[in-house]
């Protein structure tokens, strides 16, 4: 299958990226956002993967200039939901999401193996 071969070897492309990736979208998004952060800056980057140019830089460079941009987008959006009361930022009144949601396993799935890459040595460059 044509889309399984480009599918892995975007994998394989964006794989020695993912830990930069992790770190920056946790020093820059809103806490507890920087899986999100990452996993939207993956989508992008494979919706983009045609323009990449590596004359221009080197894919990690393209990859967390993404994910910083999906971190502003991130931080953006979480201003825009606090709503301030009397001087103080509270969360607007909505239900919580469903511990089921996909995002959240795919979100759990992705911190579990940061950590795993963590605690195996895994470098940042390969």
């Amino acid at each position: 299958m044509v889309a399984a071969d480009e599918a892995a070897r975007f994998a394989d492309w964006a794989r020695p990226s993912l830990v930069a990736m992790t770190r920056l979208a946790r020093r820059l998004a809103p806490a507890g956002d920087a899986d999100d952060v990452v996993q939207d800056a993956l989508v992008r980057a494979w919706q983009k993967w045609h323009t990449y140019d590596s004359a221009r830089g080197a894919p990690t460079t393209w990859l967390l200039a993404i994910t910083a941009d999906r971190a502003r987008d991130a931080r953006r959006s979480s201003l825009r939901r606090l709503r301030v009361i009397d001087g103080h930022a509270e969360p607007p009144d909505a239900p919580a999401p469903s511990p089921d949601a996909e995002g959240t396993v795919k979100s759990t799935l992705f911190d579990a193996r940061a950590q795993l890459r963590d605690r195996v040595g895994e470098d940042d460059e390969r």
